[in-house]
């Protein structure tokens, strides 16, 4: 240890670079860069062990900028600091690189992406995602050393370092990898938490207060802590050498450290997201001993220092090298598998493994095909690492002979399995596939139901974009899961992930099928797979084999005479191959059956083969158990679920929708439900909405001597739901806020699905809570000691300033022969155990449902207690009318449900003369117009307030007074880094009664909230999410924020308003019917860039959804467009008609929910048949296909520089140049009562 001049000189260099190169660009995120600069020097210059000119050595340690830390880092904006410290070690990044920082086509784009950049391990950007992929890569090395390290030959022990701050603190995917790193002791993995104290929104404290080291303690990590990041260059050294030493933890490093140092803003949440103004650079420069007036400088003396690092690093992989020549002989068969697997080849002849099928052999779920592929390929694909999320025995994801990877001192595994126990944690798993993927060695697959693939859309998303090989098995795929009802049947989950770039998404409908789905995932080394499979039984078709499924579509029925070709997929492929019988013989029409197991394979077969397959001439329809969104590109015609499903067997669910008994908990069907769960977590985070709409409610209301509010709210949680991120989010937040009217008991019943809960969940669960600001009481006996029980709970209502958390010990199946075991889980006890139970409860063995009357009268008069509470507060609330005569109005009124009346006629309205206007900037406008005349309206943002504008001027925030920054009675909530907790608050929120909740985040983590989206919708329930930076208009963040494929997944799912405003008057629009519309969420997609006001909108007309917003008669083309594309499409009905004699006129579809729901008149005079239409939206263009022939849009991912550049690389900017000699004749024009006419109905 021993630091010199040059040390700090390089460590300012580092600094300073980021401050050029923000400056240069005018955008980026110096604050983090210059506060981190300390800590990166020493690990790169003193710790790493890297080669930088061979970056792809396998035993090289991983560095992963995770970083959020919110203003720091959030969302990977510290990158700066990676590219600097890059271009000093040595790998291939220039400083003409570095100058080139955000720009088009630069290899330093906005946020750290490993396709492109050398030396960049993953692929960050989303919060807490690089922590995951960071655990990934920790499980990767240590499973490379369980395969291959032997007695005096330690081939794999690298480290894992990662950077992360508060936001990563926050999401829940970072908690989900945290506890399941301290559960698999990683020692090999080293977080640094830069702990600066500041956040996006202002000082961390308006969102953070819980106690981060104890939390990670409970996760069974090592931590310490360090004062001084700032200088304390011995100290950080000696602490990461420590954690190094460390063999049986992963371990956390708390660094404390100053955002901007040496700025004249340090310190100060106003140095990030913005370049330093001149003088402040200049003035820094001068203080750190640099020319002020010189920029990119990087003395000699600098280099010098990190060439003598890469050259040492260089040695080391030489002396790795000469060893591996060693083991080669010694170990010819492991040197050989890992020679292979380093070339990125798979085994020669793996395929023949794959099983076939005829027609003969008999049906069998694709679930259990999948695990038949499994059984029959994991010896020969030894590479394959896989896993599920607690549902082994549903996804059937483990092969017979299958060792789980587990720390061989817990004794259930060993460092070489290679199958892990993720538990309920589907984010990260996600996530930590990407880095298993990333690490080189491996191919990732793991299990869940289909509709939970949802809850990890972030590490989905970035395995796309990351280009890595990472497989989904999502088993229970539909409809057909059956009881389970709509919280666990995907209806949208499909369309989502098929409007996702460079994502593969597989549907098979038989074995065949399935086979080929494993070889296309397996052989696509730079594309992630998702395979749908269904929980009940399918046929093998007769015309099916893996040749022709690979093509992702094959006729799979064929009639050369037929009038009408059906297409589908999964299991109603056999569905409608058993109909072609009776459409001929009942209604005279021949059918020909077309299987599209995947429409990103199909699409990119050759336009021949995919004409060969649906052919040009007779109608075509489409036949899916789920949204139809996407299924228009392939059909003229669309039959499937665009609503949510039910609750019943399988076979009734597709019979009839609709039980009074579903199998989740439904707010809306069943009196007496609360809110709606079933998804693990959900409830728990709708009780902390309750509370808050409690607490909120008290505030607004109570005064001295008028209680009026002053329930509690209670919830019931288990291990699952300790394990589910939006969980630990949500826990945060209530300890922040310090809930005393929140209490929580939690099931410690020792079991999960998949067995014994240790085999996944070892962490110190009361003291993480506590670490969180929670009161907690633990009670051993929960089977019989109810008196303990009871005093727990009064004792936690005495607890006014904590929530609280009750840790019961209970046995699972409590009475049964199963009792204690994961055998009472999942299905119905025998009929022999029944018996007997009822017998040992007193009860005859041989009567069912039996409740005596000695029960009935018990609770009645329970209910009888709470009647007369209720007529107590009645007589309270009449005083209270005399002496308290506005609120009691307000109150009133509000439970009633109706909005104050003339409260719409505060909704601004623009006409074209009006200036530009960014969307986002208009809905503050909105916001700041209505929030008096709406009181109702609670408002919040995770910590985006800035960039969301969701917060009016006379705001006061929701926060505990005692913390000094708000109070009760505040309206605006300081959600954090918490996207899906914020979503499943608002639900909460909602459900209460008295409120309208909104909040902001940008579209793109929305789907970071799809559980919670997906439940506001199933639940009819009232929120409203302003997302702002709606496209690749955002600019220079680049492609890990631009939000390809989210609109498409949004609108897919029904019951939710996705709203795409092109102007002022469609924002007031879409605020009219989102708040108006009691029983349905909405999203309001909104730009960041400036639009024009439209010369033909109007409230009235967007409040339709579509519109005509710029005529001519005698057009000869419609364009459809949404959003910020609207005004350019108009601005190009000019160019056609001048340069190409085309004259077009343009149609605004801010909502396809609400324009969908106008009469077929109304439609068809907006959208006219006769005349070729194209669409016009820079996102995906899956859905547009409803309303156009042609689509124009953005189906690959965007890039990163000044977003009118990345509309012109991407070409989006100029559609009408697309639109030139479209050749329009090629266009299948069918006028849709011409394809109901062939169809044989009106």
């Amino acid at each position: 240890m021993g630091y010199s001049a040059v040390d700090q000189e390089a460590i300012n260099t580092i600094r300073l670079l980021a401050v050029d190169a923000t400056i240069k660009c005018n955008s980026g995120h110096p604050g983090a860069p210059m506060g981190m600069a300390p800590v990166a020097h020493v690990l790169f210059n003193k710790i790493m062990n890297f080669n930088p000119k061979s970056s792809s050595w396998i035993n090289r340690d991983r560095f992963v900028l995770s970083y959020s830390n919110l203003i720091s880092f959030r969302n990977g904006h510290g990158c700066m600091l990676q590219y600097a410290l890059l271009h000093l070690a040595g790998f291939k990044l220039s400083i003409d690189d570095i100058k080139d920082f955000r720009k088009i086509g630069s290899l330093t784009p906005g946020h750290p992406e490993s396709h492109e950049t050398d030396g960049v391990e993953v692929t960050t950007g989303p919060l807490g995602q690089g922590f995951s992929n960071a655990v990934g890569l920790a499980i990767a090395q240590q499973h490379a050393a369980g395969l291959y390290n032997k007695p005096d030959f330690e081939l794999f022990n690298n480290y894992t370092f990662t950077f992360l701050g508060d936001g990563c603190m926050m999401e829940g995917v970072a908690s989900e990898a945290a506890s399941l790193a301290g559960h698999l002791q990683l020692g090999n993995l080293i977080a640094i938490y830069d702990d600066n104290g500041i956040s996006i929104d202002g000082n961390v404290n308006c969102t953070l207060t819980e106690d981060v080291v104890k939390r990670f303690e409970a996760y069974g990590w090592h931590t310490l802590t360090i004062e001084d990041g700032d200088n304390n260059l011995e100290a950080i050294e000696a602490a990461i050498r420590e954690c190094q030493s460390v063999k049986n933890k992963p371990s956390m490093i708390k660094l404390r450290t100053t955002i901007g140092f040496g700025s004249l803003l340090a310190g100060t949440h106003n140095v990030h997201g913005s370049p330093l103004k001149p003088d402040d650079a200049k003035q820094l420069k001068a203080k750190f001993g640099f020319d002020p007036e010189q920029s990119f400088v990087v003395r000699q003396s600098v280099y010098d220092l990190y060439n003598k690092r890469g050259a040492e690093g260089a040695a080391r992989e030489q002396e790795w090298c000469k060893l591996f020549e060693k083991y080669c002989s010694t170990h010819e068969s492991e040197a050989k598998d890992l020679k292979r697997r380093l070339s990125g080849e798979l085994p020669e002849g793996w395929e023949k493994n794959l099983p076939t099928y005829s027609a003969k052999d008999p049906a069998i779920a694709t679930r259990k095909l999948s695990e038949t592929v499994l059984q029959k390929i994991y010896s020969s694909v030894p590479e394959l690492v896989g896993g599920s999320a607690d549902l082994t025995g549903s996804n059937l994801t483990r092969w017979k002979e299958a060792v789980d990877f587990q720390p061989p001192s817990l004794g259930i595994g060993n460092w070489s399995g290679r199958y892990i126990r993720y538990g309920v944690r589907e984010h990260a798993m996600g996530a930590i596939m990407n880095g298993l993927a990333a690490y080189g060695l491996f191919i990732p697959y793991a299990g869940t139901f289909l509709n939970f693939v949802s809850y990890a859309s972030g590490a989905v998303r970035l395995s796309a974009l990351s280009q890595v090989r990472t497989i989904w098995v999502a088993t229970h795929d539909s409809i057909g899961l059956g009881e389970d009802g709509p919280t666990h049947q995907p209806i949208e989950v499909l369309a989502h992930f098929r409007a996702l770039p460079n994502c593969m998404v597989w549907r098979p409908a038989d074995g065949n099928e399935v086979s080929a789905a494993y070889y296309v995932a397996l052989t696509s080394k730079n594309t992630p797979s998702i395979l749908a499979l269904s929980r009940q039984n399918l046929p093998q078709l007769e015309n099916s084999s893996i040749g022709n499924a690979i093509k992702g579509g094959y006729v799979a029925c064929e009639d050369e005479n037929a009038d009408i070709t059906i297409v589908s997929s999964g299991s109603e492929v056999g569905i409608c191959i058993e109909s072609v019988k009776y459409l001929k013989e009942h209604h005279n029409l021949r059918a020909r059956v077309v299987s599209i197991p995947c429409f990103e394979v199909f699409d990119a077969q050759s336009k021949e083969y995919r004409l060969s397959v649906i052919p040009d001439g007779i109608p075509s329809l489409s036949v899916e158990v789920m949204s139809t969104l996407g299924w228009e590109r392939y059909s003229h015609e669309q039959f499937g679920l665009n609503r949510f499903g039910a609750s019943g067997a399988y076979l009734d669910v597709y019979k009839k929708i609709g039980s009074l008994t579903p199998g989740h908990p439904e707010s809306h069907e069943t009196d007496g439900v609360e809110v709606t769960t079933g998804p693990l977590g959900q409830g728990f985070s709708n009780a902390v909405g309750l509370a808050i709409a409690q607490q909120h409610a008290a505030g607004l209301y109570n005064k001295p001597d008028f209680e009026l509010f002053n329930n509690y709210t209670f919830t019931f949680l288990g291990d699952g739901c300790m394990m589910e991120g939006v969980a630990s989010e949500a826990a945060s937040l209530a300890g922040h806020l310090q809930l005393g009217n929140l209490i929580a008991i939690y099931d410690d019943n020792g079991i999960s699905i998949d067995g014994n809960v240790n085999c996944t969940l070892t962490e110190d669960v009361v003291k993480r809570f506590e670490a969180y600001g929670w009161h907690t009481l633990t009670i051993e006996d929960g089977d019989n000691n109810l008196e303990a029980i009871e005093a727990a709970i009064r004792e936690c209502q005495s607890v006014k300033n904590k929530p609280s958390m009750i840790k019961l010990r209970t046995t699972i199946g409590f009475g049964s022969l199963l009792a204690g075991t994961h055998n009472v889980h999942g299905s119905p006890l025998k009929p022999d155990d029944a018996k007997q139970l009822k017998a040992k409860f007193g009860f005859d063995p041989e009567q069912s449902f039996v409740v005596r009357q000695s029960v009935y009268d018990l609770y009645n008069k329970r209910g009888a207690e709470g009647a007369a509470r209720e007529q107590e507060w009645c007589k309270l609330f009449e005083k209270y009318c005399s002496t308290h005569e506005s609120e009691a109005k307000d109150l009133k009124r509000r439970l009633s449900g109706e909005l104050p009346e003339g409260w719409e006629k505060n909704l601004p309205t623009y006409s074209a003369k009006d200036p530009a206007i960014a969307t986002r900037k208009l809905s503050e406008t909105v916001l700041q117009k209505i929030y008096s005349s709406v009181p109702e309206l609670v408002g919040g943002s995770a910590d985006l307030t800035g960039s969301n504008l969701t917060r009016w001027k006379e705001a006061v925030d929701f926060q505990p007074p005692s913390l000094g920054i708000g109070n009760w009675s505040g309206r605006y909530i300081r959600y954090g880094v918490r996207e899906h907790a914020m979503g499943a608050i608002m639900n909460g929120l909602a459900a209460y009664g008295l409120f309208i909740p909104y909040a902001g985040t940008f579209l793109n983590f929305v789907s970071y909230a799809s559980g919670a989206v997906r439940l506001s919708a199933l639940s009819q329930v009232r929120t409203i999410w302003v997302a702002t930076h709606d496209s690749i208009g955002l600019g220079e963040d680049g492609p890990t924020h631009q939000p390809i494929e989210v609109l498409a997944h949004f609108r897919a799912l029904p019951n939710c308003m996705v709203w795409r405003p092109a102007d002022g008057n469609e924002v007031s629009a879409a605020y009219y019917v989102a708040l108006t519309s009691k029983n349905t969420p909405s999203i309001l997609a909104l730009s960041r860039q400036n639009l024009p006001q439209l010369e033909n909108s109007s409230i009235g007309n967007a409040i339709k959804g579509g519109y005509v917003a710029c005529e001519d008669e005698n057009a000869d083309i419609t364009i459809v467009s949404s959003g910020s594309e609207v005004g350019i499409c108009i601005e190009s009905v000019k160019y056609l008609k001048e340069h190409h004699n085309l004259r077009a006129r343009v149609v605004s579809i801010p909502c396809f929910e609400v324009f969908d729901a106008q009469s077929k008149e109304y439609r068809l005079s907006v959208i006219p048949d006769g005349i070729p239409s194209l669409s016009v939206e820079v996102m995906s263009t899956l859905g547009w296909e409803r309303y156009s022939h042609e689509q124009f849009g953005l189906n690959r991912f965007g890039a990163s520089g000044a977003y009118l550049d990345v509309y012109k690389v991407k070409q989006a900017f100029i559609p009408y140049m697309k639109a030139s000699n479209k050749g329009f004749t090629e266009v299948r024009v069918y006028t849709r009562g011409y394809i109901q006419a062939c169809l044989g109905y009106g």
